[in-house]
């Protein structure tokens, strides 16, 4: 606000200003001398130009499966700095965006007939959240400021199992060996970065177990009974 006379222009009815969703005020400096020390009184206000800032948001979810060999799920939940849900009086300042992707493959629909299980997953999600203005100051970011105060982040993973189901008339030398095995496979990497600083890093893991249970090839049946020990 400058220290320029107020227009000369009516105000019609009572405006109320408790009605109003946001008001601003400021001193502007126009000599460029340095500060100054004072008190600012207010005894009239009129509203003009008023922001009338709309909102919006995003939202979509679509999974399926395609036969018994593909599942999918992709989500997206987007708003922007001024979207106000039910029971705010404000948007929150910052823009942000959520998208996730998940798929998974039964490569073993393949082979069915090995009795081999290897499922294959994948999953996939970026959020970015870019700060417009902070709730409670007057600090509007813009352009290359905008994209400084950024705080995105990318994660992305692969996985993988393996198991086999045997059948009963199976060789039991193979039941009581590879019979037992069990293994899976996972690799995650993840990006990200905020206005204070940068992350980047991947890891894998990877496990193999061996199980057998013997007892169900050594039955000792009882005599004079269908029982067997």
């Amino acid at each position: 606000m400058s220290s320029a006379s107020p227009p000369s222009s009516s105000v019609s009815g009572r405006p109320v200003c408790c009605f109003r969703s946001r008001i601003s005020f400021g001193v502007i400096n126009l000599s460029g001398r340095g500060s100054y020390n004072g008190q600012l009184w207010f005894d009239e206000l009129r509203a003009i130009d008023v922001f009338k800032d709309n909102g919006h948001a995003e939202r979509v979810i679509v999974d399926g499966r395609l036969s018994n060999l593909v599942t999918y799920n992709l989500s997206w939940n987007g708003r922007d700095a001024n979207f106000m849900s039910v029971g705010d009086t404000r948007g929150n300042g910052t823009a942000t965006n959520a998208f996730a992707v998940s798929m998974g493959l039964d490569l073993h629909r393949f082979f069915e007939a090995t009795g081999i299980i290897l499922p294959v997953g994948f999953n996939f999600s970026q959020n970015t959240a870019r700060p417009r203005y902070s709730a409670g100051d007057d600090i509007v970011r813009g352009g290359a400021d905008l994209i400084r105060s950024e705080t995105f982040t990318d994660s992305r993973s692969w996985n993988a199992s393996y198991s086999r189901v045997w059948d009963e008339r199976a060789n039991p030398l193979l039941r009581l060996t590879i019979g037992g095995i069990t293994a899976g496979y996972a690799t995650s990497s993840l990006h990200s970065h905020n206005p204070s600083g940068a992350e980047q890093s991947s890891s894998q893991s990877g496990t193999v177990n061996w199980n057998i249970a013997p007892r169900t090839m050594f039955a000792l049946p009882l005599p004079l009974t269908r029982a067997k020990l």
